[in-house]
């Protein structure tokens, strides 16, 4: 756990290419041989620890949107919840989604397991756009790879890239998950977001 740990916390600290055996094992307290017990090179270490992430961002928008579809029909307060947790989600572990893109071509196994987590989650989104708005599955299932790409890509810009274009907006984590939603809304139920 400690080698994990570890191996995680330097992922949020440096790029893959600073990250060492020999640097996670004295940050561990552990020898390198003692790493040797678990994985075969730091590819292997990193691959495990990124796995365990993209498994942790698809099982934490999954709970949390479950337990938020108990509580409400208001579907633009269902979106903004879902959005607010993802934004905060994403803002404390920028660096890590970071690494997950950084490392995609250096490590193709996470091309698939990114791209397995975005599947699942687009169908049941689809699902929901299917059964609540006017889009045929199809197009539900278009919306909602757009939709995550965009929401992505959009936090990307502001929490890793620093956009200052983004910045100069100064919108607190509510304000962006309100005007994100309403975007989302819009697009995924065809029905007009925030007024």
């Amino acid at each position: 756990a400690s080698i994990r740990w570890v191996t995680a916390l330097l992922l949020e600290e440096t790029s893959y290419a600073n990250v060492s055996l020999d640097l996670i094992a004295r940050r561990a307290g552990v020898s390198r041989p003692t790493i040797y017990q678990y994985y075969a090179s730091k590819r292997e270490c990193v691959l495990d620890v990124l796995s365990e992430f993209l498994t942790i961002v698809f099982e934490f928008v999954e709970r949390d949107s479950k337990a938020r579809r108990a509580k409400t029909d208001d579907l633009l307060a269902l979106v903004t919840d879902t959005n607010r947790e993802y934004i905060a989600f994403y803002r404390e572990n920028a660096a890590l989604m970071e690494r997950v893109r950084e490392l995609r071509q250096e490590i193709p196994e996470l091309i698939s397991l990114q791209q397995d987590a975005n599947r699942k989650w687009a169908e049941r989104l689809a699902a929901h756009i299917s059964r609540n708005g006017p889009l045929s599955h199809k197009q539900a299932i278009f919306t909602a790879y757009a939709l995550e790409s965009m929401i992505d890509d959009f936090l990307r810009e502001l929490f890793v890239l620093r956009n200052p274009h983004l910045a100069a907006l100064n919108l607190t984590d509510e304000a962006l998950a309100q005007n994100l939603s309403s975007v989302w809304v819009r697009a995924a139920y065809g029905v007009s977001g925030l007024g």
